[in-house]
């Protein structure tokens, strides 16, 4: 009995099928995987899409309510100062410019987040950069770069207030590591 020869018409549907089936099978093995990280971006977008949003909010309310609000205040000023004995054109007054920089979380959330994130650590101390992370994380943050610097500095300017009103205490440095660690008082540890 002799070699039987496949057809060239036949050698490529069996080539064509093993290959669709190669490739079904890669995209179903990796499927979840990226169904995941799909999910996530989502999630990400979704949180920077509400900060933007939450932004733009904050800009209109200083258009329409407090650079009139500001305003209104300026002019009482201004006549206030033109009663005084001593006149004072208020034209002539330079402004001074005031602090820019918006605050990336509102007020007292860094602190309660400090406080939850060494309660998490429980006894073992933690650096300021892992204490910024979890703020980050848990908040939402997309931050990175010179702004997770400048993020990590504001947690590490609030970590040495903490310290200083005994909430929190620093914890004696770990050989050879540079960074400071924190932990909660002994106070409020129980």
């Amino acid at each position: 009995m002799g070699k039987i020869v496949t057809p060239s018409s036949l050698k490529w549907l069996i080539d064509k099928r093993a290959r669709l089936l190669g490739e079904i099978n890669k995209l179903s093995a990796s499927l979840p995987k990226r169904l995941t990280k799909a999910r996530q971006d989502v999630e990400r977008a979704e949180i920077r899409l509400a900060q933007a949003k939450e932004l733009l909010a904050y800009e209109e309310a200083v258009r329409s309510q407090i650079i009139p609000a500001l305003q209104k205040d300026l002019n009482a000023l201004d006549a206030v100062m033109k009663l005084h004995v001593i006149n004072i054109d208020p034209e002539i007054i330079q402004p001074i410019r005031s602090q820019t920089s918006r605050r990336i979380l509102p007020y007292g959330k860094v602190t309660k987040c400090i406080f939850d994130c060494l309660k998490h650590a429980e006894d073992s101390p933690l650096s300021t950069l892992d204490i910024a992370m979890f703020i980050a994380s848990h908040n939402g943050l997309m931050v990175s770069g010179k702004k997770f610097q400048e993020f990590r500095e504001v947690v590490r300017h609030r970590l040495k207030n903490m310290c200083s009103d005994g909430k929190i205490e620093r914890a004696h440095k770990i050989d050879g590591s540079m960074q400071v660690r924190w932990a909660l008082s002994k106070t409020l540890r129980n």
